[in-house]
Protein backbone atom coordinates (compact mmCIF):
# COMPACT_ATOMS: atom_id res chain seq x y z
CA UNK A 1 0.00 0.00 0.00
CA UNK A 2 0.96 3.94 -0.29
CA UNK A 3 2.76 4.94 2.80
CA UNK A 4 2.19 8.25 3.68
CA UNK A 5 5.70 9.41 2.12
CA UNK A 6 4.49 7.95 -1.10
CA UNK A 7 1.29 9.98 -1.01
CA UNK A 8 2.77 13.38 0.34
CA UNK A 9 5.09 12.61 -3.16
CA UNK A 10 2.21 12.52 -5.14
CA UNK A 11 0.79 15.41 -3.68
CA UNK A 12 3.66 17.75 -4.15
CA UNK A 13 4.54 16.57 -7.91
CA UNK A 14 0.69 17.02 -8.62
CA UNK A 15 0.51 20.44 -7.03
CA UNK A 16 3.68 21.55 -9.73
CA UNK A 17 2.21 20.00 -12.63
CA UNK A 18 -1.15 22.10 -11.69
CA UNK A 19 0.96 24.91 -11.02
CA UNK A 20 3.21 24.97 -14.54
CA UNK A 21 -0.13 23.70 -16.41
CA UNK A 22 -2.04 26.82 -15.60
CA UNK A 23 0.91 28.94 -16.85
CA UNK A 24 0.65 26.71 -20.21
CA UNK A 25 -2.31 28.45 -20.55
CA UNK A 26 -0.65 31.80 -20.72
CA UNK A 27 -1.14 34.30 -23.82
CA UNK A 28 2.30 34.21 -23.93
CA UNK A 29 3.33 31.63 -26.10
CA UNK A 30 7.22 31.30 -24.76
CA UNK A 31 6.14 30.96 -21.55
CA UNK A 32 3.31 28.42 -22.74
CA UNK A 33 6.27 26.13 -24.07
CA UNK A 34 8.34 26.68 -21.56
CA UNK A 35 6.11 25.01 -18.94
CA UNK A 36 4.81 22.11 -21.10
CA UNK A 37 8.21 21.26 -21.50
CA UNK A 38 9.00 21.34 -18.02
CA UNK A 39 5.74 19.16 -17.07
CA UNK A 40 7.73 16.36 -19.72
CA UNK A 41 10.46 17.00 -17.97
CA UNK A 42 8.82 16.47 -14.51
CA UNK A 43 7.07 13.84 -15.24
CA UNK A 44 9.81 11.89 -16.79
CA UNK A 45 12.37 12.32 -13.77
CA UNK A 46 9.12 11.54 -11.25
CA UNK A 47 8.53 8.20 -12.95
CA UNK A 48 11.63 7.10 -13.05
CA UNK A 49 12.45 7.87 -9.60
CA UNK A 50 9.77 5.90 -8.82
CA UNK A 51 11.21 2.98 -11.04
CA UNK A 52 14.24 2.76 -9.08
CA UNK A 53 13.95 4.05 -5.41
CA UNK A 54 9.79 2.93 -4.70
CA UNK A 55 9.78 0.05 -7.15
CA UNK A 56 7.27 -1.78 -4.90
CA UNK A 57 4.70 1.09 -5.70
CA UNK A 58 4.54 0.67 -9.02
CA UNK A 59 2.02 -2.61 -8.67
CA UNK A 60 0.52 -0.90 -6.05
CA UNK A 61 -3.45 -0.50 -7.16
CA UNK A 62 -3.28 2.80 -4.66
CA UNK A 63 -1.21 4.41 -6.96
CA UNK A 64 -3.73 3.50 -9.98
CA UNK A 65 -6.06 5.59 -11.23
CA UNK A 66 -9.24 4.81 -13.72
CA UNK A 67 -10.81 8.39 -14.52
CA UNK A 68 -13.98 8.94 -16.84
CA UNK A 69 -14.45 12.68 -17.87
CA UNK A 70 -17.23 13.69 -20.49
CA UNK A 71 -15.57 15.00 -23.68
CA UNK A 72 -14.60 13.36 -27.13
CA UNK A 73 -17.60 14.24 -29.31
CA UNK A 74 -15.50 14.83 -32.21
CA UNK A 75 -12.67 12.64 -33.32
CA UNK A 76 -9.69 14.90 -33.12
CA UNK A 77 -10.49 15.45 -29.66
CA UNK A 78 -10.37 11.65 -28.96
CA UNK A 79 -7.09 11.43 -31.02
CA UNK A 80 -5.56 13.95 -29.34
CA UNK A 81 -6.51 12.36 -25.97
CA UNK A 82 -4.82 9.22 -26.78
CA UNK A 83 -1.73 10.43 -28.02
CA UNK A 84 -1.18 12.56 -24.77
CA UNK A 85 -2.22 9.39 -22.88
CA UNK A 86 0.08 6.97 -24.73
CA UNK A 87 2.74 9.68 -23.94
CA UNK A 88 2.06 9.88 -20.43
CA UNK A 89 1.88 5.96 -19.89
CA UNK A 90 -1.88 5.75 -19.40
CA UNK A 91 -4.23 3.57 -21.58
CA UNK A 92 -7.07 5.58 -23.09
CA UNK A 93 -10.70 4.44 -24.13
CA UNK A 94 -13.37 6.37 -25.83
CA UNK A 95 -16.82 5.73 -25.09
CA UNK A 96 -20.88 6.94 -25.85
CA UNK A 97 -23.21 6.17 -23.39
CA UNK A 98 -26.45 4.20 -25.52
CA UNK A 99 -29.44 5.47 -23.18
CA UNK A 100 -30.73 8.85 -25.17
CA UNK A 101 -28.80 12.39 -24.21
CA UNK A 102 -25.70 10.53 -23.22
CA UNK A 103 -22.40 11.85 -23.34
CA UNK A 104 -19.14 10.93 -25.08
CA UNK A 105 -16.45 10.47 -22.18
CA UNK A 106 -12.63 9.97 -22.24
CA UNK A 107 -10.97 6.98 -20.14
CA UNK A 108 -7.56 7.06 -19.04
CA UNK A 109 -5.96 4.69 -16.72
CA UNK A 110 -2.81 5.00 -14.97
CA UNK A 111 -0.70 5.80 -11.92
CA UNK A 112 -2.65 8.85 -10.69
CA UNK A 113 0.45 11.03 -11.83
CA UNK A 114 0.34 9.88 -14.85
CA UNK A 115 -3.24 10.29 -15.39
CA UNK A 116 -3.24 13.68 -13.68
CA UNK A 117 -0.66 15.10 -16.65
CA UNK A 118 -2.39 13.29 -19.55
CA UNK A 119 -5.73 15.05 -18.41
CA UNK A 120 -4.13 18.73 -18.28
CA UNK A 121 -2.13 18.36 -21.05
CA UNK A 122 -5.10 17.04 -23.33
CA UNK A 123 -7.44 19.83 -22.17
CA UNK A 124 -4.40 22.29 -22.44
CA UNK A 125 -3.88 21.35 -26.23
CA UNK A 126 -7.54 20.91 -26.80
CA UNK A 127 -8.22 24.36 -25.59
CA UNK A 128 -5.22 25.91 -27.84
CA UNK A 129 -6.65 23.99 -31.04
CA UNK A 130 -9.95 25.89 -30.42
CA UNK A 131 -8.40 29.21 -29.78
CA UNK A 132 -6.49 29.07 -33.04
CA UNK A 133 -9.38 28.13 -35.22
CA UNK A 134 -11.63 30.84 -33.86
CA UNK A 135 -9.36 33.47 -34.62
CA UNK A 136 -8.51 31.76 -38.21
CA UNK A 137 -11.79 32.46 -38.92
CA UNK A 138 -12.24 35.87 -37.22
CA UNK A 139 -14.53 34.60 -34.20
CA UNK A 140 -17.40 34.63 -36.00
CA UNK A 141 -19.83 32.51 -34.11
CA UNK A 142 -21.51 31.37 -37.23
CA UNK A 143 -18.56 29.62 -38.48
CA UNK A 144 -17.31 27.70 -35.22
CA UNK A 145 -18.61 24.76 -36.50
CA UNK A 146 -18.54 24.66 -40.22
CA UNK A 147 -17.37 21.69 -42.55
CA UNK A 148 -14.13 23.76 -43.46
CA UNK A 149 -13.91 24.89 -39.15
CA UNK A 150 -13.84 21.41 -38.04
CA UNK A 151 -11.71 19.85 -41.01
CA UNK A 152 -8.97 22.95 -39.48
CA UNK A 153 -9.11 21.32 -36.24
CA UNK A 154 -8.35 17.93 -37.32
CA UNK A 155 -5.69 18.95 -39.40
CA UNK A 156 -3.89 21.09 -36.76
CA UNK A 157 -4.94 17.78 -33.64
CA UNK A 158 -3.30 15.79 -36.59
CA UNK A 159 -0.04 17.94 -36.97
CA UNK A 160 0.24 17.70 -33.09
CA UNK A 161 -0.53 14.00 -32.57
CA UNK A 162 2.51 13.37 -35.24
CA UNK A 163 5.01 15.77 -33.45
CA UNK A 164 4.01 13.82 -29.70
CA UNK A 165 4.74 10.77 -31.63
CA UNK A 166 7.94 12.60 -32.71
CA UNK A 167 8.52 13.26 -29.36
CA UNK A 168 8.39 10.24 -27.69
CA UNK A 169 10.35 8.07 -30.82
CA UNK A 170 13.25 10.59 -30.03
CA UNK A 171 13.17 10.28 -26.23
CA UNK A 172 13.45 6.26 -26.77
CA UNK A 173 16.01 6.62 -29.45
CA UNK A 174 18.01 8.64 -26.82
CA UNK A 175 17.24 5.96 -24.04
CA UNK A 176 18.00 3.36 -26.09
CA UNK A 177 22.02 5.10 -26.52
CA UNK A 178 22.04 5.51 -23.32
CA UNK A 179 21.48 2.08 -22.22
CA UNK A 180 24.08 0.63 -24.54
CA UNK A 181 26.34 3.31 -23.32
CA UNK A 182 25.84 2.19 -19.62
CA UNK A 183 25.69 -2.01 -20.75
CA UNK A 184 29.29 -0.90 -22.28
CA UNK A 185 30.68 0.45 -19.17
CA UNK A 186 29.42 -2.81 -17.41
CA UNK A 187 26.31 -1.14 -15.75
CA UNK A 188 23.42 -3.26 -17.23
CA UNK A 189 21.19 -1.97 -13.75
CA UNK A 190 20.84 1.22 -15.76
CA UNK A 191 17.70 2.71 -15.63
CA UNK A 192 15.57 4.32 -18.35
CA UNK A 193 12.22 5.35 -19.87
CA UNK A 194 12.20 2.04 -21.71
CA UNK A 195 12.01 0.41 -18.61
CA UNK A 196 8.95 2.97 -17.18
CA UNK A 197 7.19 1.86 -20.79
CA UNK A 198 7.40 -1.64 -19.47
CA UNK A 199 6.99 -1.52 -16.06
CA UNK A 200 3.84 1.02 -16.25
CA UNK A 201 2.48 -1.34 -19.25
CA UNK A 202 2.34 -4.29 -17.02
CA UNK A 203 0.98 -1.91 -14.24
CA UNK A 204 -2.01 -0.86 -15.71
CA UNK A 205 -2.83 -4.30 -17.64
CA UNK A 206 -2.93 -5.69 -14.20
CA UNK A 207 -4.76 -2.89 -12.32
CA UNK A 208 -7.62 -3.16 -15.59
CA UNK A 209 -7.74 -7.19 -15.51
CA UNK A 210 -7.65 -7.02 -11.73
CA UNK A 211 -4.59 -9.54 -11.80
CA UNK A 212 -2.03 -9.84 -8.49
CA UNK A 213 1.07 -7.58 -9.27
CA UNK A 214 3.39 -8.95 -11.40
CA UNK A 215 1.49 -11.17 -13.48
CA UNK A 216 1.05 -9.30 -16.54
CA UNK A 217 4.75 -9.09 -16.83
CA UNK A 218 5.07 -12.82 -15.89
CA UNK A 219 2.99 -13.52 -19.29
CA UNK A 220 4.65 -11.43 -21.18
CA UNK A 221 8.08 -12.89 -20.47
CA UNK A 222 6.07 -16.34 -21.19
CA UNK A 223 4.57 -14.86 -24.52
CA UNK A 224 8.38 -13.78 -25.41
CA UNK A 225 9.85 -17.21 -24.62
CA UNK A 226 7.22 -19.16 -26.61
CA UNK A 227 7.77 -16.71 -29.50
CA UNK A 228 11.63 -17.42 -29.23
CA UNK A 229 10.87 -21.19 -28.95
CA UNK A 230 8.97 -20.63 -32.10
CA UNK A 231 11.82 -19.31 -34.17
CA UNK A 232 14.10 -21.38 -33.10
CA UNK A 233 12.22 -24.15 -34.78
CA UNK A 234 11.19 -22.34 -37.72
CA UNK A 235 14.60 -21.77 -38.43
CA UNK A 236 16.01 -25.36 -37.54
CA UNK A 237 13.31 -26.58 -40.12
CA UNK A 238 14.35 -24.13 -42.73
CA UNK A 239 18.04 -25.06 -42.32
CA UNK A 240 16.91 -28.95 -42.88
CA UNK A 241 14.72 -27.94 -46.07
CA UNK A 242 17.71 -26.08 -47.44
CA UNK A 243 20.20 -29.00 -46.56
CA UNK A 244 17.97 -31.37 -48.43
CA UNK A 245 17.50 -29.14 -51.19
CA UNK A 246 21.32 -28.66 -51.64
CA UNK A 247 21.63 -32.33 -51.24
CA UNK A 248 19.14 -32.89 -54.34
CA UNK A 249 20.56 -30.21 -56.39
CA UNK A 250 24.46 -31.97 -55.67
CA UNK A 251 22.84 -35.83 -56.60
CA UNK A 252 20.01 -35.14 -59.24
CA UNK A 253 21.58 -31.68 -61.08
CA UNK A 254 19.81 -32.50 -64.16
CA UNK A 255 16.13 -32.93 -62.28
CA UNK A 256 16.95 -30.22 -60.02
CA UNK A 257 17.28 -27.60 -63.20
CA UNK A 258 14.46 -29.04 -64.64
CA UNK A 259 12.31 -28.41 -61.69
CA UNK A 260 13.65 -24.76 -61.15
CA UNK A 261 12.62 -23.87 -64.30
CA UNK A 262 9.40 -25.32 -63.85
CA UNK A 263 8.98 -22.91 -60.76
CA UNK A 264 10.14 -19.94 -62.67
CA UNK A 265 7.20 -20.28 -65.54
CA UNK A 266 4.51 -20.67 -63.19
CA UNK A 267 5.79 -17.48 -60.88
CA UNK A 268 5.55 -15.64 -63.85
CA UNK A 269 2.11 -17.08 -65.15
CA UNK A 270 1.09 -16.48 -61.86
CA UNK A 271 2.36 -12.35 -62.04
CA UNK A 272 1.00 -11.73 -65.73
CA UNK A 273 -2.63 -13.46 -63.70
CA UNK A 274 -2.16 -11.00 -60.76
CA UNK A 275 -1.42 -8.02 -63.63
CA UNK A 276 -4.44 -8.77 -65.32
CA UNK A 277 -6.71 -9.20 -62.46
CA UNK A 278 -5.38 -5.79 -61.28
CA UNK A 279 -6.01 -3.76 -64.30
CA UNK A 280 -9.62 -5.21 -64.29
CA UNK A 281 -10.36 -4.07 -60.68
CA UNK A 282 -8.89 -0.74 -61.29
CA UNK A 283 -11.10 -0.67 -64.73
CA UNK A 284 -14.39 -1.63 -63.59
CA UNK A 285 -14.23 -1.06 -59.27
CA UNK A 286 -11.32 1.58 -58.38
CA UNK A 287 -12.60 4.82 -56.82
CA UNK A 288 -11.04 7.60 -55.80
CA UNK A 289 -9.84 8.48 -52.39
CA UNK A 290 -12.23 10.52 -50.87
CA UNK A 291 -10.40 14.12 -51.04
CA UNK A 292 -10.09 15.63 -47.66
CA UNK A 293 -11.45 19.44 -46.75
CA UNK A 294 -8.69 22.56 -48.09
CA UNK A 295 -8.89 23.99 -44.47
CA UNK A 296 -7.24 20.60 -42.77
CA UNK A 297 -4.11 21.26 -44.63
CA UNK A 298 -4.48 25.05 -43.50
CA UNK A 299 -4.99 23.48 -39.90
CA UNK A 300 -2.23 20.89 -40.01
CA UNK A 301 0.45 23.58 -40.66
CA UNK A 302 -1.05 25.64 -37.66
CA UNK A 303 -0.42 22.85 -35.44
CA UNK A 304 3.16 24.09 -35.71
CA UNK A 305 2.15 26.90 -33.54
CA UNK A 306 0.47 24.90 -30.85
CA UNK A 307 3.13 25.19 -27.74
CA UNK A 308 4.74 21.70 -27.09
CA UNK A 309 8.24 21.04 -27.34
CA UNK A 310 10.61 24.30 -28.09
CA UNK A 311 13.72 24.44 -26.35
CA UNK A 312 14.85 27.04 -24.04
CA UNK A 313 17.56 28.35 -22.40
CA UNK A 314 18.48 28.10 -18.48
CA UNK A 315 17.97 31.63 -17.52
CA UNK A 316 14.28 30.90 -18.36
CA UNK A 317 13.79 27.95 -16.55
CA UNK A 318 15.27 29.22 -13.52
CA UNK A 319 11.85 31.43 -13.64
CA UNK A 320 9.82 28.28 -12.98
CA UNK A 321 11.90 26.25 -10.60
Amino acid sequence: MMTMIDEERLAVISAKIEKLMRLSTSPNEHEAALAAEKVQELLSTYNLDMLQVEKHTQNDPATRKDERLKGGLYKWQRSLWKQVAENNWCMYWSHRGLAKGSSYEHQVLGSKINVLAARLMAEYLEQAVERITRDAYNNVPQSYYSKAAIAFREGMADRICSRLRTRRYDEREAAKKAKAEAAARGDDKALTILDVDDAEKYANEDYRNGWAPGTAARKAAERKAEHERWIKEWEDQRAAEKAKEEAFKRDFPEEWAAREAKRAKDAEREAKRQARNESRRRGRWHYKDETRHSDYYKGYDRGNEVSLDRQVGSKDRKKLS
